[in-house]
């Protein structure tokens, strides 16, 4: 059953959990998990969030996951890589996650 679900419905999922903090590779204590369909509606739209720094898992162009995480947190990681991204790249990039 797992394996019906939309690889978007895992990012966005992604996106959620480090965008209320939720993860421990945070430099800081981490806050609390909290759902938001805002947050899915927002990703699915690809709207680009000025205040976060957004990272990706694979491609830039065709990414296996993206993160959006507030300026707040430094994200420390060895797989993630950070993108520079204009909001038409966010665009792309969510087109070709949708199109899978």
């Amino acid at each position: 059953m797992l394996d019906k679900i939309s690889p978007l419905y895992w990012v966005a999922l992604l996106v959620l959990l480090m965008a209320t903090g939720g993860c421990a590779a945070l430099s800081t204590p981490s806050g609390r998990l909290q759902g938001s369909l805002e947050v899915e509606r927002l990703f699915e739209a690809g709207t680009l969030l000025a205040d976060h720094t957004y990272y990706t898992e694979g491609s830039e162009i065709e990414p296996d996951a993206i993160i959006a995480i507030s300026n707040e947190y430094q994200l420390q990681t060895q797989v993630w890589t950070k993108r520079e991204w204009t909001a038409k790249n966010l665009e792309k990039a969510v087109y070709w996650m949708q199109s899978e």
